[in-house]
């Protein structure tokens, strides 16, 4: 998904735009969540919703219309907290016949582990803020939106829909005529960068230094928590390529790392934090 655009950059960087630094930001916001007033802050498509980064990239998101668990005769609220599918909205990923009554309410979000964090309000306007340690609640796919992705022969049963795979999706359908997509990286040693260090502890910050596999909270133990590069490039340090793991779930995505594997840290993290 990258293409040379490097002359644009040197330029824009000359006249003092960090646009890299806005870009990492711009996601930062949008992982917690934005609220907008409507369909014309996306960019619809019959592929999904979509937005536009600082630096040019386009990538997807969804939206969700925060309005609390309903309150059902036969359901007592405790119930209701724990049944996604009764109790709770659901989020979307088409604008379907459903996301259009809620328009003016919306919230848009880039977070692809299925857990939304916002205040709840119960029908009798007694506020309730959920966890926010788990990374908030964990919604399901709406029920038009899973229809009309079955057309595009994707699938989406509301319960099993994996959030992270939707979004970094190229494509729906094989008669999707979409852009082309180069890549410039075939071309460039892969070895970290010099700012690497930089970078890596920027992102974990970014995730709240919690692991985006297991949800376990390093903020006590940083050293623990890794900058996993999804392509396995040290090069490639977008937003949308690095992914905040432990070390146990970093060391689980490389098994073939003797170093990783049998490091004493490794060891250590077992020990302090068990299954």
């Amino acid at each position: 998904m990258f293409t040379d655009f490097r002359k644009l950059r040197f330029a824009v960087e000359a006249i003092g735009v960090n646009y890299s630094a806005r870009t990492r930001e711009r996601v930062a916001e949008l992982w917690q969540g934005e609220i907008i007033d409507g369909k014309d802050q996306l960019i619809l498509s019959s592929q999904g919703l979509f937005e536009i980064l600082p630096d040019g990239s386009v990538i997807r998101v969804i939206v969700h219309a925060p309005q609390g668990p309903y309150q059902y005769r036969d359901s007592s609220k405790a119930d209701l907290m724990e049944d996604p599918e009764k109790g709770w909205h659901k989020f979307h990923v088409l604008w379907c016949e459903s996301v259009k009554q809620w328009q003016s309410r919306l919230r848009k979000t880039n977070r692809d582990d299925g857990r939304f964090t916002y205040p709840l309000f119960w029908r009798d306007r007694t506020e309730y803020r959920p966890e926010l340690r788990d990374g908030g609640r964990n919604l399901l796919l709406c029920r038009n939106c899973s229809k009309m992705l079955k057309s595009f022969s994707v699938n989406a049963d509301i319960r099993s829909f994996d959030v992270r795979e939707f979004l970094t999706r190229r494509e729906l359908g094989s008669s999707f005529a979409g852009l082309s997509f180069t890549s410039d990286f075939d071309l460039v040693p892969n070895v970290y960068s010099d700012d690497w260090s930089r970078i890596s502890s920027g992102f974990k910050a970014m995730r709240n230094w919690t692991c985006e596999h297991c949800f376990v909270d390093l903020s006590s133990h940083p050293k623990f928590l890794h900058a996993h590069h999804r392509d396995h490039h040290k090069a490639n340090n977008s937003v949308f390529n690095l992914q905040a793991l432990c070390i146990r779930c970093h060391a689980e995505e490389h098994p073939s790392n003797s170093s990783l594997n049998g490091s004493p840290d490794l060891a250590e993290f077992k020990r302090v934090f068990t299954r």
